[in-house]
Order: structure tokens, then C-alpha cells, then sequence
């Protein structure tokens, strides 16, 4: 049962497209959306080169220096803009959708106050990556990564423009996370009529995924809801991002780490790697 979303935003064109999804989730679900706003502590501090460098040496520790008080107003109405346009923004959406809404601006630690916020709620709706300068990028932002690996509530990622629809992709290994990440597909496709679910094993051996995929029928039988179920060799990521857009899946569903979530932290991840490369949302559960 869902009935309570976070939906993280910051302006960005990706955070609009998670607050859609969040607000439409809602409305099906009946469920309130709250929205944040976080307000970045270090928007109000600079930290001078020479102690950046200083510090990286391991010279002298690093200093923050409050801006100066003519920098610090124009900052602080900035910040006083950006929170009007953005509750008003959130608003509109849920007034649209008859969703009911409740919109919080908190300031400090962008990744602390999300994950805080996150223990509150059932699912967190979020884009994969928020304001940053330079080209637009695809690899997931280093606050979504960071929920990822420290929140144990699921997450909805949302790439910019992707609208979450019924046609759901479920990756299956049998493993806890997958486990825990098909009971959430199932609440969601359940909120659906037409919801149809295809469930993925990635095996170079159907032998090997036997097990798995018989584990995925017996849990699904009981739901009424159109399935599939299929094997693919290949790597995970490219066997699940395939799969998606020869479906144009409105929703991949899987377990957000394998069994080693340090290694997978180092060296990138199945998560990772499908993130960069999904046209649709994608709900992860740790």
C-alpha cells in the first residue's frame, strides 16, 4: 500500500518530471505527496582556493568563509524566489491531479535532509540528476546515487520526460532485493487495469534461471495480472535496458544492489548502468 510519496525538487527540468510522476502516482494510489525543497547549505558559504589545496595536502584543514553580507542578501533572495516559484509550481500540479499535497523548504545537507525525509514515506519519486552547470548528462546525480545506497525505503528514479506507464518490466534473480522489489511492482501494477508485467531472468543457462523465474510464477499467480516471463543471456544491465525498449516498458522494477553493495559502490553496478540507459522510470528497492 502506498500512501504517502516524497518528491524531491530543485527547479531542474528532471525534478519536474519526477514531481509528475509522484503527483500521478498519487492520484491512483490516493495517496498525499509531499514535496521538498532543499536549500543548499553551501549556497551561503565560499571556500577560498588556497584552502582547497591547502587541505587536499592535508596542509591546514579546509575553511568555509560566509559570503559577504551584500552576496549573502542577493543569495538569500534568490533563494526566497526560487521557493515561491517552486511550491507554487507544486501546487498547480497536485490541484490538477485532485491530489492532496503538503510542499516543505528545509535547509542544510541536500543527500542528509532527503534521506532523513525518506523514513516518513513509503516511495521517494525523484530525478536522476537535479541542477548541475555544463551539458546535460545522463549518469545518474551523486544525491540520487547517494539515496540509493543509504535509504531503505524504495525509489522511483525519473529521467527527464519519462511519464511511468502500465506496461512494467520486473528483473527477478531470486535475491532478497528482487524479492522485496516485486512486491512493490505488484502494488503499483495493481493500481492499474490494464497493467501487464514482464518478468525478467538474465541467465547464459535458461537452466541457471529456472528457479528464479518458477519462484516469480508462483508469487504472481495469485494477482490476476497479465504476465510474461522470459530469460535472456547477456550482462543484466543489457539484457534489462534491451528488453525495456523493445516493450517501451512504462516502468522497470528491480533490486536496487546484488549481493555486494561495496563492490557494486566501487565498480558500478547493474543499478548504474541501467539508470544511464532507461527511457522510462525505474523503481529500485534495496
Amino acid at each position: 500500500m502506498i500512501k504517502s510519496i516524497l518528491a524531491p525538487i530543485d527547479g531542474s527540468e528532471t525534478s519536474f518530471s519526477a514531481l509528475s510522476n509522484a503527483v500521478g502516482l498519487g492520484k491512483i494510489a490516493d495517496a498525499e505527496v509531499r514535496g521538498l525543497f532543499v536549500v543548499d547549505r553551501w549556497r551561503f558559504v565560499y571556500v577560498p582556493a588556497s584552502t582547497v589545496i591547502a587541505g587536499a595536502i592535508g596542509a591546514a584543514p579546509t575553511t568555509n568563509v560566509p559570503l559577504p553580507p551584500d552576496k549573502l542578501l542577493e543569495e538569500e533572495n534568490r533563494v526566497r524566489q526560487e521557493e515561491n516559484d517552486l511550491k507554487s509550481h507544486f501546487a498547480s500540479e497536485c490541484r490538477s491531479q485532485g491530489v492532496k499535497g503538503t510542499f516543505e523548504v528545509v535547509r542544510g545537507e541536500v543527500s542528509e535532509v532527503i534521506i532523513e525525509a525518506a523514513k516518513t514515506v513509503d516511495i521517494v519519486v525523484i530525478g536522476s540528476h537535479g541542477k548541475h552547470p555544463g551539458p546535460k548528462r545522463q549518469t545518474p546525480g551523486s544525491i540520487t546515487q547517494t539515496l540509493l545506497h543509504k535509504s531503505a525505503r524504495p525509489v522511483m528514479v525519473v529521467p527527464e520526460g519519462a511519464i511511468r506507464g502500465a506496461h512494467i518490466l520486473m528483473a527477478y534473480d531470486g535475491s532478497e532485493a528482487s524479492q522485496r522489489a516485486m512486491e512493490m511492482g505488484v502494488i503499483i501494477a495493481k493500481l492499474h487495469d490494464d497493467s501487464e508485467v514482464d518478468v525478467i531472468t538474465v541467465a547464459d543457462n535458461p537452466d541457471d534461471a529456472a528457479e528464479s523465474q518458477e519462484e516469480a510464477k508462483k508469487y504472481l499467480a495469485p494477482y490476476n495480472i497479465k504476465t510474461s516471463f522470459l530469460v535472456r543471456p547477456g550482462k543484466p544491465w543489457g539484457a534489462i535496458s534491451a528488453h525495456a525498449r523493445e516493450i517501451d516498458a512504462g516502468l522497470i522494477v528491480m533490486g536496487a544492489f546484488g549481493t555486494n553493495r561495496l563492490k557494486e559502490l566501487i565498480f558500478g553496478s547493474t543499478t548504474i548502468n541501467v539508470l544511464e540507459n532507461a527511457k522510462c522510470p525505474i523503481l529500485l528497492v534495496a
